[in-house]
């Protein structure tokens, strides 16, 4: 009797252990390919802001934004190639945060973006574009770095059409060089312009302005 009672224990073990080979904490692991994007869907809608027409991402306060967890992250996001950097893939990196930001729906399509914090001091968009009907991510596109490190500076001003598919962006990016006098200072502002659509995302240069100035310290 004592032998049958252990071998009911040892099959009832493994049996549980057999049903705890799948991560738990992981919850897009349990979700069938039927409903998987409409949990991606309602994830990226209830955690990120509706677009609005304006934002200087210099200004924005990242840490009033939700956090992008590393789950997440990894089971959408990491490796996706950049559509508008050669050779280039999103990347989880343990030391940065990640950040839902906006988002809006056109027909079958969703477009969102998420901000990389890096640990160097940019904070990286990425527009993401989604067909719903297909469950598949149209396009991943880097829109702009914000931020500064070792006499580098960079602010981007946003400015979208109403429907949210169409991005005017500024962007003025400087670098100070010091010299014995004070320092100079290059800087470049370029306007250009991304449509999002049911396709590759399209990126037009409207006007690049590049120069140096030389600025004199005060005695």
């Amino acid at each position: 009797m004592k032998q049958l009672y252990f071998l009911i224990l040892i099959i009832t073990i493994v049996a549980c252990g057999g049903q705890q080979s799948e991560p738990i904490t992981d919850k897009t692991q349990t979700i069938q390919p039927s409903s998987r994007s409409s949990y991606f869907v309602e994830q990226i809608k209830s955690n990120s802001i509706k677009r609005q027409t304006h934002y200087n991402i210099d200004s924005l306060d990242v840490e009033k934004l939700k956090p992008l967890d590393s789950i997440f992250f990894k089971t959408y996001f990491d490796g996706l190639a950049i559509d508008n950097i050669k050779d280039e893939k999103v990347i989880f990196d343990k030391w940065s945060r990640y950040y839902f930001f906006d988002y809006t729906e056109v027909n079958n399509l969703l477009f969102f973006s998420f901000i990389h914090d890096d640990e160097v001091g940019y904070d990286n968009v990425y527009h993401v574009t989604f067909d719903i009907n297909s469950n598949k991510i149209l396009s991943t596109d880097l829109i702009a770095a914000t931020g500064g490190d070792g006499g580098h500076g960079n602010i981007d001003i946003f400015n979208y059409n109403i429907k949210g598919d169409s991005l005017l962006h500024r962007s003025l990016s400087t670098f100070d060089t010091d010299i014995e006098e004070g320092y100079t200072r290059e800087y470049e502002t370029v306007e250009s312009k991304h449509i999002f659509g049911n396709f590759k995302s399209k990126y037009i240069v409207i006007n690049s302005v590049t120069g140096v100035d030389t600025i004199f310290a005060s005695n």
